[in-house]
């Protein structure tokens, strides 16, 4: 019998390789962009320290191989790389940082979007439902993230949540829906990133 990720320990069900879309809205709740995505999330130091990535390269072989075998049209148009859209996504929802967990609570910082410092707040809210916040920190700081992660099925995850800038004020409202596609990542496409800003030596 395989074994059910949602019975496992808290943040085990995130970690792979997500693939799938992104919607941008404003809050008129008009779309105005929307792409490829890709996460990825591994174990450093398992249950104690996990990394999240959000994949900037839109061009990847695993996105442009999806791409070929989708029929149809409208979630086709949606996985195109298109040069507006890939910018909003390293502009505002690329982040890179380390997770440090305790027991359903989590903390971290990394990169954040537009290049600058965050800090990362979570908390499982039952096993299927987590959520996330990520505040920008330094004199730059601009935004806010708030991100509800919520798993239909195991191997599909759904993301919603608000940017926030730093008066309150929503700005736009982001939407992610992904498929797992590997339980694991290759050594090949980790970073050091988190390493370099994180809490732990």
């Amino acid at each position: 019998m395989t074994a059910n990720p949602f019975d496992s320990m808290a943040y085990d069900n995130m970690v792979g390789i997500w693939i799938g879309t992104f919607a941008i809205f404003d809050t008129a709740g008009d779309c105005v962009t929307a792409g490829p995505s890709r996460y990825m999330v591994y174990w450093k130091d398992r249950p104690n320290l996990m990394h999240f990535r959000q994949d900037q390269d839109l061009q990847a072989t695993v996105v442009k191989s999806l791409i070929e075998r989708v029929e149809d049209p409208t979630l086709k148009r949606l996985l195109q790389v298109d040069d507006a859209a890939a910018q909003v996504v390293e502009d505002l929802a690329a982040p890179d940082y380390d997770l440090i967990v305790t027991g359903k609570s989590a903390e971290g910082v990394g990169m954040g979007p537009a290049g600058r410092p965050v800090e990362v707040t979570a908390a499982e809210l039952s096993p299927d439902v987590y959520h996330f916040q990520l505040a920008e920190k330094g004199s730059k700081a601009q935004f806010r993230w708030y991100n509800t992660h919520i798993f239909p099925s195991q191997d599909e995850r759904r993301t919603i949540g608000p940017v926030i800038d730093m008066t309150g004020r929503i700005g736009l409202i982001m939407l992610h829906t992904y498929t797992r596609i590997s339980r694991t990542v290759p050594e090949t496409l980790f970073t050091t990133l988190g390493e370099k800003l994180s809490h732990r030596s």
